[in-house]
C-alpha cells in the first residue's frame, strides 16, 4: 500500500504537469467541441440537400401510390366535367328595342347542364330558372328589353348542376342529338320594314320541318337574322305539338329597321335529356 508521501509526490506532479498544460489541454478541448460542430452542420446540411434533391421525386411517388391505392378516386377525378364557357355578351339595338345576346358553350361531351341565370343591362335584370346546355352544345341566351339605358351588361350562371350520359346507353352523343335535333328550313324570307301606323315592321317568314322520328309537345327555337356574318336580330318561337315529318310555316315580325338580311338560322332549344319534352306515340 502507498504510503502518503508518495501519494502527495504523484498528486502534487500531476497537479504542476496540469498547470504547465492547461492552456494547451483548454485548446484542445476547443477544437474537438468545434470539430464536432462543424460535422453536425456538415451532416445536416447534407440532410437538407437531399431532402431539396428527392423530394419531388418522393411527391410523385407518393402520388403514383395514391393513385395505386384509390383508383376509384382518380377515376373520378379525371371524369369531371370542366366549367361552361362565356363566349361573350352583346347588345342588339334596333329602335326602342334592346336584345342582350350571351353566347355559351358546354365543352363536354358526355355531360348535360342544368343552371339558372341572371342577364340583362344595369338594373334591368331578369332571373330564368331552366337553363340548360346538351354536351357540346353552344347557343345564343337572349334577353329583349324595350327603351333600355345604358349599363353593365350582366349574365351570371347560379345553381350549376350536371348530368352524365350513360355510354352503355348512348354510345354516340354527335349521333343521338342530331337525329334529335334534324329540322330543315325551306324558303327563309325577310321583307324589309314597311311603314304601318306609328311604325314599321319587318317579317321573317320560313318553312320549318321535323325530320326526326320523335315529336315535341312544345319545341322552342331561336330565330336569328344575319347582315354577313354580323348579327342583327334574334327572336324565340315555340312550335306546338310539333309531330314527326311535319311542316310549319311561321312568321316572326320585328320592329323598326334592321336593314339588309341576308340569311335567316334557326336554333332548336329542346331539353333532350327530359322525357316530358316528346309527344307520346
Amino acid at each position: 500500500m502507498p504510503s502518503d508521501s508518495e501519494l502527495s509526490e504523484k498528486q502534487l506532479g500531476t497537479a504542476i504537469w496540469y498547470v504547465k498544460h492547461r492552456a494547451v489541454l483548454r485548446k484542445a478541448a476547443l477544437g474537438i467541441i468545434l470539430a464536432l460542430d462543424g460535422a453536425l452542420i456538415v451532416y445536416s446540411g447534407w440532410g437538407v440537400g437531399q431532402e431539396l434533391l428527392f423530394s419531388n421525386k418522393r411527391k410523385l411517388q407518393d402520388l403514383e401510390l395514391l393513385k395505386t391505392a384509390i383508383p376509384g378516386e382518380a377515376a373520378r377525378l379525371a371524369n369531371r366535367p370542366v366549367d361552361l364557357q362565356l363566349g361573350g355578351i352583346e347588345l342588339l339595338r334596333s329602335g326602342e328595342v334592346t336584345d342582350v345576346l350571351a353566347r355559351v358553350q358546354n365543352p363536354n361531351p358526355e355531360w348535360s347542364a342544368e343552371f339558372s341565370y341572371t342577364i340583362g343591362i344595369g338594373d334591368e335584370l331578369q332571373r330564368v330558372e331552366n337553363g340548360f346546355l346538351l354536351p357540346q352544345e353552344e347557343r345564343p341566351f337572349i334577353r329583349t328589353l324595350r327603351s333600355a339605358g345604358a349599363g353593365t351588361l350582366v349574365f351570371n350562371i347560379e345553381n350549376l348542376s350536371w348530368r352524365r350520359i350513360n355510354p352503355k346507353e348512348i354510345p354516340d352523343v354527335a349521333k343521338w342529338r342530331q337525329e334529335r335535333l334534324d329540322f330543315e328550313v325551306q324558303d327563309p324570307k325577310f321583307i324589309p320594314a314597311v311603314v304601318e301606323g306609328k311604325g314599321s315592321v319587318g317579317r321573317a317568314t320560313f318553312s320549318l320541318i321535323n325530320k326526326t322520328a320523335f315529336g315535341y309537345v312544345a319545341a322552342d327555337f331561336l330565330v336569328l337574322l344575319f347582315q354577313g356574318s354580323r348579327l342583327q336580330g334574334a327572336q324565340g318561337v315555340t312550335v306546338d305539338e310539333f309531330r314527326s315529318g311535319q311542316t310549319r310555316k311561321l312568321e316572326l315580325t320585328w320592329i323598326d329597321r334592321l336593314g339588309a338580311i341576308s340569311n335567316i338560322e334557326v336554333v332548336p332549344i329542346i331539353d333532350l335529356m327530359n322525357p316530358e319534352v316528346y309527344l307520346k306515340p
